[in-house]
């Protein structure tokens, strides 16, 4: 059952319906290859058998007792993030990314030393992430967003939504204009308040 749950959300997923001759075959195979546990015979333990080399093969993050399809990335993200870029050899890509990178690793470094009897330095490492974690977290959700959407895309959204504000605008200017009640002196003032409001979405 959950093999053809599995199915079912990959053609869904993907499609946005189910169209029988356009499932995609490949990515439903190695979804299920994740999976399925072949050494178990299903007519004995269903569940074992569907489920069993993916609960196997997940490593749960400290304070986390279970993991969901959905959230991968996410935590894919996260290590790419945290432990291969500002702790690992991986180049940063953005300003905004060096320049934490740097605090980190200097906090790193001074607290390593001070404590150097104590502590390696992944452990001081850790420390300093604690501590910057928070700060980190808006260069990090900018990266996660550049991969899943793409620099440009987020830029059409923004847009968009720029667009859409000065849309809105014009139908207030549209309502009060029809509006026989509002006497001129207060269709001014109601003008000139719509005509001040400002939109700023920002994306660095």
């Amino acid at each position: 059952m959950n093999n053809l749950i599995i199915l079912l959300s990959i053609v869904t997923q993907i499609y946005g319906s189910i169209h029988i001759s356009n499932i995609n075959y490949s990515l439903a195979s190695e979804l299920l290859f994740e999976t399925v546990d072949k050494t178990i015979r299903p007519c004995e333990n269903f569940y074992q058998f569907t489920c069993n080399k993916w609960i196997r093969n997940e490593i749960l993050k400290p304070g986390v007792d279970r993991v969901f399809r959905n959230t991968r990335a996410h935590f894919e993200f996260y290590d790419e993030f945290f432990y291969k870029i500002l702790h690992g050899k991986k180049e940063a890509e953005t300003e905004a990314t060096k320049i934490i990178k740097f605090i980190v690793r200097r906090c790193t470094t001074e607290y390593y030393i001070q404590n150097i009897e104590n502590i390696n330095i992944d452990a001081a490492y850790q420390q300093c992430l604690d501590k910057y974690e928070l700060f980190a977290s808006y260069a990090f959700h900018t990266t996660i967003l550049n991969c899943i959407f793409g620099y440009e895309k987020i830029l059409q959204l923004n847009s968009t939504i720029h667009e859409m504000f000065e849309m809105l605008k014009n139908e207030f200017k549209l309502l009060v204009r029809e509006k026989d009640w509002v006497d001129l002196e207060s269709r001014r003032r109601i003008n000139e308040k719509i005509k001040d409001m400002d939109l700023e979405v920002t994306y660095d």
